[in-house]
Order: structure tokens, then C-alpha cells, then sequence
């Protein structure tokens, strides 16, 4: 079913119910085409929307309302598959970027039935004695969040090397989540060859809100994420860049789902990635929060770290992170200051920020990732500096479903493309300090001292738990 064609879309702030025929008519509808744009991109209306309803009739036919859920294997009907050794291979991390390509023709006598071009890094990242480690050696993840900035028109664009790569590295920034959407080909292949990881988020968005379906419409929707979740994995899976699938966003009414059935179908077309879901949640392997707030009300200054430990107290054996906060909620300038000082609100304001992320950079959390990237960036605000060029990247085919049908004689080539190197950036101003990520560089050691375990786990852990 084609999604392009006319639409109809309303402003609002999320609560208007608009799934039911009352709230539609609260809205005030306007006629929009896909592709194309809601609104024409600008700073107020990014500062503004809140939340966009979008309707449109379908004719469904009797087939394709009987969709069943998909199977966890994605390549269907008869397949194979072969072990390739890979003797001496160089590993691919955040710091050496080893890359390979995989050649591969179906042939039936001379004749090329299909081919394809994959290219991939050989690295192992999994969850031991609560932390990550990736090929071996302890990992710690320390960035931001994304949030579709490869869709806001040309802020980005032609830009996504300095965006992604050399400013991050000014933050000491090592990973980004990709708050409610998986990352496009081009960032993922950038990511790929310069070593900044991705932690990428299925579109399964809740924002804490109870949707009100029914049983049925409950069935519909998981249906259609794991349908959905399975095509984005199946783009990605190849990227040694992207080292955990992250289920959802703040969910709070599904979560036997999602920390049964739906982790359990993405471990099982991929096993060889943890999973996280975002918002004080957790899976089998990690226990996420959210302290959006924490600039302007709960943790106010000095109470940070009272919070911390109740996290590891939770979390058990579990990897401990967290992936929102420093989020700017509406508040009086004067709260933190006493006066309507706008400089002096913003010092506070990252004075706050700077002092949090130093409680849990020492608290050991296996992620760290405030909110959000593109507000303390040179790129997004227009801001002169170097230039943004990037090398292009040759195009790849990803998809297993290439390898078709027939009976015929496989050929597979691999080929080395060689380390890509690492590009630091060059240390921040005092200046600029403040309002940038504190992200130890001693964190990004291996063999750092272990969590102080009488601070955090007083309570002693519960029994590990397998997956």
C-alpha cells in the first residue's frame, strides 16, 4: 500500500484524541501531498509544533487486512547459509575502523542471475558483568541524541561528515541514539568509516501516552511494528556502526509486550546486538532512564547522585543508562537565578548539566546521552567553520532477499577496504565549555576501576538474568 498521495493534517499538542470522530472535529484539518512538507522549515515553527495528526481513507482488501505477523526469519521459502572464515581479520571499533566488502553473483552455467555488494565490519559487542563490551574490551558509551535531522530540509545536508564526525569529536561524543527513527544509508556508511556509533531507535513512540486501543487495535499495532521493525533492521543490519537496536520510546502501558514477544523477535533475526527500550524501561539486558526534567524541577542542584544509586538498586546485573536529559521545559528565567538575567539562566542552565553528567560519569553508567545534539551545534545554527566536505561513499545493497530462486553455482569474494582513521577533534574554548558535553576521555579506557559496589549496589543484585 502506497503512502504517497493527498493527506490531511492538523496542529496540536497530542491529547485531542483525534483517533476518535469527537476529537478529529476539534482539529482544524489542512490538505497536504506525500511527498513533500507539512509546514516550511523554520526555527519558530521547530520550537513551536508540538505534536501533527495526519488522516486519509484506504481502500483495504480483503488479503491484506488478513495479514499475519511475519516470520522471524526474513528470507523465507528455501535458503542457506554458508560460513565464511575470515582468518586474521582486523576487528572493527570505534577508534579503527576495519571495513569489508562481501561480492557475491548467483550463477546458473555462465549466465549472473543476481549479485550483490555488501559491505560490513567483524566485531562482537555484547553485555558482561553489566557493561558493555565491544570485541572484548570494556565500552562506555558517551554522546547524544539525533532527532531526524536528516529530514529537516538543508540545515543538514551536504553537511553530515562535519555533523557527525568532526564537532562530535569536539564533544568527546562517541554514540548517538537516534530518538524514534533508524538513521538513513548515508549517515550509517559515515558512521561506518569514522567510528561514531549509533544506538538505533525503531519507530514504536509513545511519550508516556496511553493510546486507549482496544484489544483488537492493540493486535494491529503489534503486527505492524514487528513488520516495520524487521524492514529496518534488515537495512541496517549490516553496519558495524550500529551496535544496539533500541525498541521503543518511553512506553509505560505495553511493556510485557515489549520486553517479551517484540525484544525476543528482534534478538531472533539478530542475536548478535543487545537492545535497550528508552525511558525508565528495561530489557533483559539494560535498564534505561529518562531525568528529562532535571534542569528545571525534580533533581534540582546537589540531589543528582540521591537518584543514581536507586537506578543500580533497580537495574540488578543489567547495563545502567541513561538516554534523555537536559530536555528545556517551559520555566520562569528567574527560577535558578532570581532575576530574568537570560545569560545568567543559560550558565545555570548548563552549570546544572555539567555537574549531572558528572555524577553519572563517575557513577560508571554504561551510556550517557543528553538532550539533544543539533541545539549545540555550529552546523545546525549556521555558525562559519570548516568546511563540511565528506568523501562520497559507493552505494550498498544490503538486502539478503538479492540472493534468489534457482538452482546455479554461488560465488562469493571478500575483499578488504582497509581502516578508515579516526578523526579527533581539537579541544573546546573555556568558553564554550559549559554549554558543551562533559564526556570524560578517560572513560574511552579499557581496564578503568569497576563501579564502586558498596555506593551503588548496597542492596546486593538480584540473580543475573539470561538474554
Amino acid at each position: 500500500m502506497l503512502l504517497n498521495g493527498e493527506w490531511e493534517f492538523a496542529l496540536g499538542d497530542g491529547a485531542e484524541s483525534a483517533q476518535t470522530s469527537s476529537g478529529q472535529e476539534s482539529l482544524e484539518w489542512r490538505p497536504v501531498t506525500l511527498p513533500g512538507r507539512f509546514v516550511e522549515w523554520n526555527e519558530q515553527d521547530a520550537t513551536d509544533i508540538r505534536f501533527v495528526w495526519v488522516r486519509r481513507e484506504f481502500e483495504v482488501s480483503a488479503a491484506q487486512a488478513d495479514r499475519s505477523i511475519p516470520s522471524p526469519d526474513l528470507l523465507g521459502g528455501e535458503h542457506f547459509f554458508i560460513d565464511v572464515p575470515m582468518a586474521d581479520f582486523k576487528p572493527w571499533t570505534h577508534k579503527e575502523c576495519n571495513l569489508y566488502s562481501a561480492d557475491v553473483r548467483l550463477l546458473c552455467g555462465e549466465d549472473v542471475l543476481d549479485q550483490v555488494s555488501v559491505r560490513f565490519g567483524m566485531r562482537e559487542i555484547r553485555v558482561v558483568d553489566g557493561d558493555y563490551r565491544l570485541s572484548g574490551q570494556t565500552l562506555w558509551l558517551r554522546g547524544s541524541n539525533l532527532v531526524h535531522e536528516w529530514d529537516w530540509s538543508d540545515v543538514i545536508t551536504g553537511k553530515e561528515h562535519a555533523y557527525l564526525v568532526e564537532e562530535a569529536r569536539e564533544m568527546n561524543v562517541n554514540v548517538f541514539r537516534t530518538h524514534t527513527q533508524p538513521p538513513p544509508k548515508l549517515w550509517a556508511d559515515i558512521c561506518d568509516e569514522h567510528g561514531t556509533m549509533i544506538l538505533a531507535e525503531f519507530p514504536v513512540l509513545y511519550n508516556y501516552r496511553n493510546h486507549r486501543y482496544t484489544p483488537e487495535e492493540w493486535e494491529e499495532f503489534h503486527r505492524n511494528a514487528l513488520a516495520d521493525t524487521a524492514a529496518w533492521m534488515a537495512r541496517l543490519w549490516n553496519h558495524p556502526a550500529v551496535v544496539m537496536w533500541v525498541l521503543s520510546n518511553e512506553s509505560r502501558d505495553d511493556n510485557a509486550w515489549e520486553a517479551g514477544p517484540f525484544r525476543d523477535f528482534v534478538v531472533g533475526l539478530d542475536p548478535t546486538r543487545p537492545t535497550m527500550r528508552t525511558g525508565t524501561t528495561g530489557t533483559k539486558t539494560n535498564y534505561d532512564v529518562h531525568t528529562c526534567g532535571n534542569t528545571n524541577h525534580w533533581t534540582h542542584e546537589g540531589r543528582m547522585h540521591t537518584a543514581v544509586d536507586g537506578w543500580f538498586r533497580q537495574a540488578g546485573d543489567c547495563t545502567v543508562t541513561n538516554s534523555e536529559y537536559m530536555n528545556i521545559f517551559a520555566r520562569p528565567k528567574c527560577q535558578w537565578t532570581g532575576n530574568e538575567d537570560e545569560e545568567a539562566d543559560r550558565l545555570a542552565y548548563a552549570q546544572l548539566g555539567m555537574e549531572h553528567t558528572e555524577v553519572m560519569r563517575r557513577a560508571r553508567l554504561d551510556a550517557i546521552l543528553p538532550y539533544m545534539y543539533a541545539g549545540w551545534t555550529r552546523t545546525r545554527r549556521g555558525d562559519p567553520g570548516r568546511p563540511a566536505a565528506h568523501a562520497r561513499v559507493s552505494r550498498v545493497h544490503s538486502r539478503s532477499g538479492l540472493l534468489r530462486a534457482a538452482a546455479g553455482r554461488l560465488e562469493l569474494r571478500l575483499r578488504a577496504e582497509g581502516g578508515f582513521p579516526r578523526q579527533e577533534g581539537r579541544p573546546l574554548g573555556a568558553s564554550r565549555a559549559g554549554r558543551r558535553l562533559l564526556a570524560d576521555r578517560a572513560d574511552d579506557r579499557v581496564g578503568r576501576p569497576a563501579r564502586p559496589q558498596p555506593a551503588v549496589r548496597a542492596c546486593g543484585p538480584p540473580a543475573r538474568r539470561n538474554g
